[in-house]
């Protein structure tokens, strides 16, 4: 298939190999955050809804839709954000959020009994990170796996084992994340550039690598 012989169900077949970033069990064509795609000659625009507005991920979520369609031969890629669709003509209004002490929520036992721990019951994850819903998904995932594959006397510490390391991985991440807000107004004090890269790096979880892959030209500078 050449990208100017492209349908929008190719298009949607390509996209559906993206992975959504904070549930990669799911595609963003799944989720339903691929919209549309037109395709004139060899370039392609996509529209795309976030889940919500400023979604972190949205970000990467472009990087990647736009590296599958160069990886099959599109040249020029446009992703355009709409909402529309999910408003139904209703207009965009504020949620009135304000900045609050973050209640960290933390167990050390995940269950007792036959009665079990998952999502933010069992641990909070700082908003600034967007990964609560990622992390309630695959705990459940998890603990489905665990339980089809063992009695019930085994299965919850292996989800427990199988678990525990990613949690606390990301966990580490959230945690660094909310202190990185903390302090936000020392952080004010930086260089517009210095402030730019101490919120990139806020979490631990971007290095200069990955920041060269998915924004070179900011890693140039």
């Amino acid at each position: 298939m050449s990208a100017a012989d492209a349908t929008r169900d190719d298009i949607f077949e390509i996209l559906d190999a993206v992975k959504d970033p904070e549930v990669p069990v799911l595609s963003v064509v799944e989720l339903g955050i691929v919209r549309g795609a037109r395709v004139e000659g060899n370039a392609v625009t996509i529209t795309v809804t976030p889940t919500y507005s400023g979604c972190p991920a949205m970000r990467v979520i472009e990087e990647d839709i736009r590296s599958a369609l160069l990886a099959h031969g599109f040249g020029v890629i446009h992703v355009e954000a709409v909402y529309a669709p999910v408003l139904q003509g209703a207009p965009l209004v504020s949620n009135k959020s304000v900045w609050r002490n973050f209640p960290n929520v933390r167990n050390e036992r995940w269950f007792a009994g036959n009665t079990v721990l998952i999502g933010d019951a069992l641990r909070t994850a700082h908003f600034s990170i967007g990964s609560g819903t990622r992390l309630a998904m695959e705990d459940a995932i998890a603990l489905a796996k665990a339980l089809r594959e063992q009695p019930l006397p085994k299965a919850l510490p292996a989800f427990v084992a199988a678990r525990r390391p990613i949690v606390d991985k990301l966990v580490a991440a959230a945690d660094a994340s909310g202190a990185w807000y903390d302090n936000f107004p020392q952080h004010m004090k930086h260089a517009p550039r210095d402030f730019a890269w101490s919120y990139i790096q806020r979490s631990g979880r971007i290095d200069p690598a990955r920041l060269a892959r998915t924004s070179p030209r900011f890693a140039r500078t």
